[in-house]
């Protein structure tokens, strides 16, 4: 049976991405309970937990010489929002090995779960999560083998961010804690580190930084690339993050539209690869993937690498005065009277239509300001206007949200 020896490593993760996928794509759980019990060939007892706006739903299985924690990913805004928020804030002094407050309680809380039903504890424990449950899967193995310590406990994540600090990360067996990262995934490299962190921090302070920059990996890394070769590592090497107003809006985003770098479906993918192959090039388990080292910087350092960003943003804004903005062809807006009325069009297209001239000309003239200002900001984030913008539209059209007027139909024809 698969789970006799967790030596057979990949074939193993493999079949906790297939179930974790099913799991995370709203199928029944009990199908993955069926699928885990075949391979086991025992038991067949489960608990699952809906998930709330501060933690991602769980799944349960326990057998007579198994049990499986399966915890799913971020699921919407709020989760990420709480999240960020735990890695934000002062780590308190009674949390388990320097873990935030939020993994903590989260922690405990799942094992509680754990224990209170089902058959006693087997001999192998498994705890598998993706994204941000992966980062609850490594707290609550942490947390279980304290407690468990003649137990054989497994943590198996795949796009896992950082979890916790050194105090952490030093409790953390590289041969029970293995991490799984897409080459190209970008969520293992959260909380970021200077710049990025500085335009997701604007507004929370140097002192938020340097919290975030606690945060680090143990060991255990592999990194998969596209064709399902894996490396022992750290970190993604090809992960990047952009600069933006939110960074729960933008961990959202990265696991959302599909197919992406960081979808459990894409884990399966690379992990059927390789261990589809004739002879896998790594061994059964991989080990060699030491903790990441502190990114913790001396407060000079730090300050000169705030003030070097800071100045390139203020370097980059002044030589954006100096030419003319231009709005690109055909599409300032403009008003223009038809039919007894004033309408506004964008790109050469109606998109609004206003009661007299003067609305729909003011209109017009701050638009286009608007559209003038977008060009001289250092940076800006365009995926998320686009998204926000059309979000805001989504709910000017609903009367309950109290605009006044509401947004109607626009006349097409």
């Amino acid at each position: 049976m698969l789970f006799d020896n967790d030596g057979a490593y990949p074939p193993l993760s493999q079949f906790f991405a297939q179930q974790l996928g099913i799991l995370e794509s709203g199928s029944d759980p009990a199908t993955v309970g069926l699928a885990i019990g075949e391979v086991a060939g025992q038991g067949n007892s489960q608990l699952i937990t809906a998930g709330n706006s501060r933690i991602p739903p769980y799944w349960i299985y326990k057998a007579e010489g198994y049990a499986i924690v399966f915890i799913g990913g971020t699921e919407d805004i709020s989760q990420a929002a709480t999240l960020v928020t735990a890695w934000s804030r002062r780590i308190p002094n009674d949390t388990f090995a320097g873990l935030p407050d939020l993994m903590d309680s989260t922690a405990f809380a799942i094992i509680a779960r754990f224990q209170s039903f089902g058959p006693p504890t087997p001999g192998r424990v498994f705890f598998v999560g993706h994204s941000y449950g992966g980062v609850l899967a490594q707290a609550a193995a942490a947390v279980f083998k304290s407690r468990n310590p003649s137990v054989s406990v497994l943590s198996v994540t795949f796009g896992a961010p950082r979890t916790g600090d050194r105090r952490f990360t030093a409790m953390q067996s590289r041969d029970s804690n293995t991490r799984w990262m897409n080459d190209d995934d970008p969520v293992p490299l959260l909380p970021p580190s200077i710049p990025a962190a500085i335009s997701y921090a604007s507004g929370l302070g140097n002192e938020v930084i340097g919290r975030w920059e606690q945060f680090v990996h143990g060991g255990g890394g592999v990194v998969l690339d596209s064709a399902g070769n894996p490396t022992p590592g750290e970190l993604p090497p090809f992960g990047t993050i952009s600069g933006g107003a939110s960074l729960a809006g933008w961990l959202v985003k990265a696991g959302e539209g599909g197919i992406t770098a960081h979808s459990m479906s894409t884990y399966y993918d690379r992990l059927t690869m390789l261990v589809n192959r004739t002879a896998p090039p790594m061994p059964s388990r991989v080990s060699e993937a030491r903790a990441e080292p502190s990114r913790v910087n001396d407060r000079h350092t730090q300050n000169v690498q705030i003030d070097a960003w800071v100045g390139n943003i203020v370097h980059t804004g002044a030589a954006q005065q100096q030419p003319p903005i231009v709005v690109p062809e055909n599409r300032p807006f403009k008003k223009v009277r038809f039919q007894g009325l004033w309408w506004i069009t964008f790109g050469d297209e109606l998109v609004a239509v206003a009661p007299n001239k003067k609305r729909a000309g003011r209109f017009c003239v701050i638009g286009n300001d608007f559209l003038r200002r977008h060009q001289r900001l250092a940076g800006v984030d365009t995926e998320a206007m686009k998204k926000l913008y059309a979000d805001y539209i989504d709910a000017a059209r609903i009367p309950d949200n109290g605009f006044v007027p509401a947004i109607a139909a626009f006349p097409t024809t």
